[in-house]
């Protein structure tokens, strides 16, 4: 099974904050309500808990990076073996494939 570990709300009035560090590695097994990592606002530095026990499997935003409330920065996993590719990645780092048709311009009539 796998779990996201994502931006927690940080307040009435912030839409996004900052991830201030990580303290496990990908591949750590994690208990739940272990602390993962430290997010921040302008205002507060909140402390995320791993929402299960299993193992980290992808940190997606490192030390530093500004996300939006909701984002995903990590994911868990219940095996340290277990596929979790099916996770949608963060839009950064996202981007066109190597392989893909290049675009065509629309023909003219």
């Amino acid at each position: 099974m796998r779990w996201d570990i994502g931006m927690p709300n940080l307040g009435h009035t912030a839409d996004s904050g900052t991830v201030q560090s990580w303290h496990r590695n990908t591949g750590d097994r994690i208990s739940k309500g272990d602390i993962v990592l430290t997010v921040e606002s302008d205002k507060v530095a909140i402390d995320v808990e791993a929402p299960a026990t299993g193992y980290l499997r992808a940190i997606l935003h490192q030390a530093g990076t500004e996300v939006p409330i909701g984002t995903t920065l990590g994911l868990l996993t219940t095996g340290a073996d277990e596929p979790w590719e099916s996770a949608p990645l963060p839009e950064a780092a996202v981007g066109p494939s190597p392989h893909a048709a290049p675009a065509t311009a629309p023909l003219e009539s």
